[in-house]
């Protein structure tokens, strides 16, 4: 009889070590999926911010590029007006000027 006795102890100890520990596994698992959540949500809001912000740069970038175009369309027509204004000069007075410091490359 002390030995059945004995036996019914050792297995309501162990009925009640695994529930408790089943309990822990449980709490654990419900933290990290809640750990889990909240680092989802933010790594999409930080893609999310990515996106809008490389969107921004994008449309930066094509603005400045724009910008640039019609500098140089500027800068060519000036200098166009400008090598036709010494041409002309040149066909007046028969003489060609001394080559400035843009001319010989410098």
């Amino acid at each position: 009889m002390a030995g059945v006795l004995m036996l019914a102890g050792i297995a309501i100890l162990g009925i009640v070590t695994a529930s408790i520990a089943a309990w822990f596994i449980g709490q654990f698992s419900a933290a990290s999926a809640a750990v889990t959540h909240a680092v989802s949500d933010a790594v999409e809001d930080a893609v999310d911010d990515a996106v809008d912000q490389q969107a921004e740069l994008l449309a930066a970038v094509r603005d400045l590029s724009h910008r640039l175009e019609r500098l140089e369309s500027r800068v060519g027509d000036a200098v166009r007006h400008l090598d036709a204004g010494r041409h002309a000069d040149n066909a007046e007075t028969g003489t060609e000027p001394a080559l400035m410091r843009d001319d010989q490359g410098t």
